[in-house]
């Protein structure tokens, strides 16, 4: 009773994964213990062709049948070491080993120090081939379909495209030559080795009918698919004469097998024709009677403006979609590039060389072309811009202030490198305005504001990125102080503003004099910042904090700027 309700729970698992091939990695699993070698012969039977058919399906995708592979390794190997096992069981088994070997092989190659799943495959490989010659016929017929399978399998093929090896044949031409389990002359040897025997069927006198005509079905493949060893087979099966295994007296069953592996020779030799040598080979290196003439390519049609901007986003987007994902893998590898003035730009492919890339794209690759980036002087002083609607440069410079702004902490080197290149490319066009040129609009003021702006908002009073971000930029504009010192504004982030102005007191030098007139425009006017910026006040101005001692009158701020007081 038990038994025929496992079989029917057996029957409805196998109608649920021919119904839906995706159930197969669920149910395989759940399927394997039950048909192990201890099990009744009629489940036996029953999960080795299940196994068979598994692998054979091609509607289960090869990546799912490369996993469920590594799964019933343990299980082939068992049925094939137990010594008397059931001659339907091994056949389905061999058929299932033909059908596995490809996949794991290709597991291998991407997995080179996987050795016990290799020693696992080798083991069933050698039982089966140990088979191939005192087996029953059924058990030897199978066996030769898993020769032709490992012969094809580890010799060379052709490689349809290197960029993408995962959709290539799976053959010999993919293993690297340095690989620790499968070296390639090994199994290059192997497979020759095993080519002659199984060709050695067709030259022997005693062979077997059955054998020879499943040997010819086998060779088709291997002709039309591996081309170094299509010549070697083709002069075997030439050579191949059907007479020779009549015995005398014929009777009708010699003379129908006979018959069977002649027709079989000729469908062969037949379908090589057609395949094989489609075109005249003696027309192959003659030249033409005729020279061609030079031929050129249509222009492709011109784009409309308005797929000129969708391809750009589209470009953009894809650019900076790297960039993102590049930023995870990318951190805590060595750094292996040269540093200092020898250094190339944009020489490797991490994320720094597409942040070099995309902000010299932004800024110097249209330089001077953009309609819309130039302005002129017109009468009492008015500037007014010209262009068009869209602009490659600042949809670039949205992106990266939009890139930059989603993780400004880690991100915050990617801004002062923009800036960098913004401050340089501004420099530049001046140089061609004091030639007389048109002179252009400075994007480096407006994005530096536009950047910090950005960020101040997030910032507590213990960040360091401020500090960071106005020691790295390449120009501290009046702007930036100006937006430094309306963080005092809020009493918990004083210091945050007083310890990044101090910072540039010490460390750079040229604008320490405009540093010190925001820190005295925060002693005067904040409050709060008092006792933060008497000591500072000091070292750097003591006058002040002198003349103020003295009672004498402090000067009043500029009218254009807003007093902020606390009490």
């Amino acid at each position: 009773m038990m038994e025929a309700s496992i079989k029917e729970q057996l029957r409805q698992a196998r109608d649920v994964v021919l119904n839906n091939p995706n159930n197969y990695p669920a149910i395989l699993p759940s399927i394997l213990p039950i048909i192990g070698t201890g099990a009744d012969i009629e489940l036996r039977r029953w999960g080795a062709e299940f196994l068979a058919e598994t692998f054979a399906s091609p509607l289960l995708p090869a990546e799912q049948k490369q996993q469920l592979s590594l799964l019933v390794l343990d299980r082939l190997r068992e049925f094939l070491d137990q010594p008397a096992e059931d001659v339907s069981v091994v056949k389905a088994i061999v058929q299932t080993a033909a059908s596995i070997y490809p996949l794991l092989f290709r597991y291998i190659i991407g997995n080179p120090h996987d050795n016990a799943n290799w020693q696992k495959m080798a083991q069933v490989k050698s039982n089966i081939l140990r088979r191939m010659d005192s087996a029953p016929p059924g058990v030897r017929i199978c066996c030769i379909k898993f020769v032709q399978r490992v012969v094809q399998t580890q010799t060379p093929g052709l490689i349809a495209d290197p960029r993408r090896p995962e959709h290539n044949e799976i053959s010999l031409a993919l293993v690297p030559r340095d690989h620790p389990l499968i070296p390639p002359p090994n199994l290059e040897a192997e497979a020759s080795g095993l080519l002659d025997r199984l060709l050695s069927i067709l030259q022997d006198e005693i062979s077997d009918a059955l054998l020879v005509t499943a040997t010819l079905n086998c060779l088709g493949s291997l002709i039309r698919t591996r081309a170094s060893i299509a010549n070697k087979i083709v002069s075997t099966v030439l050579n191949f004469n059907p007479l020779k295994l009549a015995n005398s007296p014929m009777t009708p069953k010699s003379k129908v097998m006979i018959k069977s592996m002649e027709r079989t020779v000729r469908a062969l030799l037949v379908n090589v024709v057609k395949n094989t040598f489609a075109a005249d080979m003696n027309a192959i290196g003659r030249q033409p009677d005729v020279a061609l003439g030079t031929f050129n390519l249509a222009p492709p049609p011109a784009l409309t403006e308005q797929e000129t901007v969708e391809y750009s986003k589209g470009t953009i987007n894809r650019v900076f979609g790297i960039m993102s994902a590049l930023d995870d893998t990318g951190r805590g590898k060595t750094q292996t590039q040269k540093h200092g003035f020898n250094r190339l730009a944009a020489s490797g492919y991490d994320r720094d060389a597409w942040v070099t890339v995309i902000t010299r794209l932004a800024t110097r690759a249209s330089a001077g072309l953009d309609d819309q980036s130039v302005v002129k002087k017109e009468e009492g002083g008015e500037i007014a811009r010209k262009g068009g609607a869209f602009s490659i440069s600042n949809a670039i410079r949205d992106a990266l202030y939009l890139y930059v702004l989603e993780d400004f902490r880690r991100r915050i080197d990617v801004a002062a490198s923009w800036l960098c290149e913004e401050w340089y490319n501004d420099r530049l066009q001046a140089e061609v305005t004091a030639e007389g040129g048109v002179e252009p609009v400075p994007h480096y003021e407006k994005w530096a504001l536009k950047v910090l702006d950005g960020i101040l908002p997030y910032l507590d009073a213990k960040d360091k990125v401020l500090i960071r971000f106005l020691s790295e930029v390449p120009e501290l504009i009046p702007g930036m102080l100006d937006r430094v010192k309306g963080l005092a504004r809020d009493p918990e982030r004083i210091a945050l503003a007083v310890n990044a102005i101090h910072y540039l007191i010490l460390m750079r030098p040229p604008v320490r004099d405009q540093c010190i007139d925001a820190v005295e425009d925060l002693w005067r006017n904040y409050d709060g910042a008092k006792g933060l910026t008497t000591k500072l006040l000091t070292k750097w101005r003591p006058h002040v904090l002198q003349e103020t001692s003295n009672g004498a009158a402090a000067p009043l701020p500029p009218s254009n700027e807003v007093v902020v007081k606390t009490e």
